[in-house]
């Protein structure tokens, strides 16, 4: 009786039976519709704002957005100072936030 009561507490059941992608534990935020369609509105209204900037606006935010450069090394590519790489990059974030309403100031 001892042994028995002491194995009660533990079943067996298959993975099938407790996994379900529709239990909340197993679903990815990332997957929701309203997510999706979101996060798609805001790609092309950042790929939209982006072919409104001047070539080296949207160079700077290339660089320094998707290649991780900081703004030493994108003044070196470019043939420019940092601090005209900063001003360059704030003059492109400042005309995005006008061009892209989802973006919000940091």
């Amino acid at each position: 009786r001892a042994l028995l009561a002491s194995t009660e507490s533990f079943r067996e059941e298959s993975l099938d039976m407790v996994y379900s992608d529709q239990m909340a534990w197993f679903v990815d935020p990332a997957d929701r519709a309203d997510t999706i369609v979101e996060t798609g509105q805001i790609k092309v209204a950042l790929a939209r704002g982006l072919s409104e900037l001047e070539e080296s606006e949207a160079m700077v935010l290339q660089l320094y957005f998707t290649e991780d450069l900081n703004l030493e090394e994108i003044g070196r590519i470019l043939k420019i100072g940092a601090a005209r790489v900063c001003q360059i990059k704030k003059s492109a974030l400042d005309k995005m936030r006008l061009l892209v309403p989802h973006l919000k100031p940091n």
